[in-house]
């Protein structure tokens, strides 16, 4: 399998594709602002050497609207099912004005309007959308390598795609911007934020591919965060002195 990244303005979405069985799968589908360029690329790399690739579904890694505000015109066009955790299906219908917390001080300044902008943000909702746990995959499509991953703390239904036992896209849990690996800075539930990483350490990955910013090594990831826990320790210890 063979995973391609889409870079749009702000985030990416990835194509998931299996040489063999001329089958894919598409994770994430960035802004309405994105939906030209998105469309344009896709339509090329389902259409490789006019050798034409079956776009099987579409995964939605949470249901913001960087993740989901063009799955329903890809749903359309490419006649496909998408496929959210039950969990964050009330944002895709606009009921949702859920409680959004950071532990970042640049951000604490920013999040009402963050707030306002994920509740005002109206997502066309796919015509076929269903819901999965995790643990599920996607065998039905020709991807049993292919596994939802539970992620949720970002949003309650926040989830991963695992290919293979290697490869990890890791939505918007993890970010890699200015070369700065860091989780999240907002979150709906902190403990779950921790268990996800934590499940993300448990896993293993070699590469990991995030909604925002570039795909990293895992262990570029583990080295910055064990320099972030030293730093740390080392404050605690000053402070005894």
């Amino acid at each position: 399998m063979k995973i391609t990244e889409i870079k749009l303005d702000k985030s990416n979405s990835y194509l998931i594709f299996d040489d063999e069985n001329r089958n894919a799968l598409l994770v994430d589908t960035g802004l309405i602002d994105d939906r030209k360029v998105l469309m344009t690329k896709l339509f090329e790399l389902l259409n490789i050497d006019n050798n034409q690739i079956k776009l099987q579904a579409v995964i939605l890694t949470h249901g913001h609207a960087r993740s989901s505000s063009n799955a329903k015109i890809i749903c359309d066009t490419y006649k496909c099912p998408c496929y959210l955790s039950k969990d964050d299906l009330d944002i895709l219908e606009g009921s949702t004005n859920r409680n959004i917390y950071t532990d970042d001080f640049k951000t604490k300044f920013k999040l009402n309007k963050i707030k306002n902008a994920y509740t005002s943000t109206f997502i066309d909702r796919p015509n076929y959308l269903f819901d999965m746990v995790s643990g599920d995959t996607f065998s039905k499509f020709g991807f049993s390598d292919v596994k939802v991953v539970n992620l949720s703390g970002h949003t309650r239904g926040s989830i991963g795609i695992l290919v293979g036992k290697k490869d990890l896209l890791c939505g918007d849990t993890l970010i890699n911007e200015t070369k700065k690996i860091i989780r999240n800075p907002i979150y709906e539930e902190k403990a779950a934020l921790h268990n996800a990483l934590e499940n993300i350490k448990d896993i293993l990955p070699q590469k990991i591919y995030p909604l925002i910013g570039d795909t990293f090594n895992y262990d570029d990831y583990f080295k910055m965060e064990k320099i972030v826990v030293n730093k740390n320790n080392n404050k605690n210890k000053k402070k005894k002195k």
